[in-house]
């Protein structure tokens, strides 16, 4: 299949997607009774993303990462008891959806989501590699520009616009981490299941020059994303 045709199918597939659409799907997650020990169990055993780091990507800058025990004290503290606990994230979701519902944008019936990294060299390599169907988009994005959307560390910064439909997003996971008494403050995080299709739509270095403009159907992958 051509690229040009690849593309065409992969429209004809892709889902619809509503502001309403993903509230929903976030409520009813909030309201399954086994979220809340989800939610806790992230916040005394925090995880570090496991990407595949593609050759292209810049090197993660280890300075800006958080101690994990760091993160699970900050985050214990900032609750103030377990007692307070389900009020706190009964307060955390209400402030992530109004933000959500507020800041979303949308295009085509389909979420609009960025992914801000950083790249060794020349951004060429990044432009010829997304549009190959086995490119490693990674699988976090979200739902809003740099410097909300940045992932890396030392390099060139390129982001990435993207198109997303509903059963992409990992709902349980994008709920958590947003929720997060410290990381849900500094980041708005998207998490989209592995294999999840992003239609890319625009590469840019840095916020305005424009590198690229396009349609690229790219998959959301992780380091076991190719097991079938």
């Amino acid at each position: 299949m051509s690229f040009v045709h690849r593309v065409e199918a992969a429209y004809e597939i892709v889902a619809s997607v509503t502001i309403q659409g993903i509230l929903t799907k976030f409520k009813a997650e909030f309201r399954n009774p086994q979220f809340f020990k989800a939610w806790d169990h992230y916040i005394k055993n925090p995880e570090l993303p496991e990407e595949d780091i593609p050759d292209f990507y810049g090197d993660m800058d280890d300075d800006g990462l958080d101690d994990p025990l760091q993160m699970v004290d900050n985050a214990l503290e900032k609750i103030g008891s377990p007692e307070k606990a389900k009020a706190y994230v009964k307060k955390a979701f209400t402030d992530f959806t109004n933000d959500f519902k507020s800041s979303a944008k949308f295009k085509n019936n389909l979420l609009v989501v960025y992914r801000t990294v950083t790249t060794h060299g020349d951004n060429e390599e990044l432009i010829e590699n997304f549009k190959e169907p086995d490119f490693n988009a990674g699988l976090y994005w979200s739902w809003k520009p740099e410097p909300s959307a940045h992932w890396g560390g030392r390099g060139r910064v390129a982001t990435m616009t993207g198109l997303v439909d509903l059963n992409g997003i990992d709902i349980q996971k994008t709920l958590v981490k947003n929720l997060h008494p410290t990381l849900g403050e500094e980041e708005t995080e998207m998490e989209l299941k592995p294999r999840a299709k992003v239609i890319i739509t625009q590469l840019n270095e840095g916020r305005r020059n424009v590198l690229w403009k396009g349609r690229a159907i790219v998959k959301a992958q992780s380091k076991h994303s190719n097991q079938t």
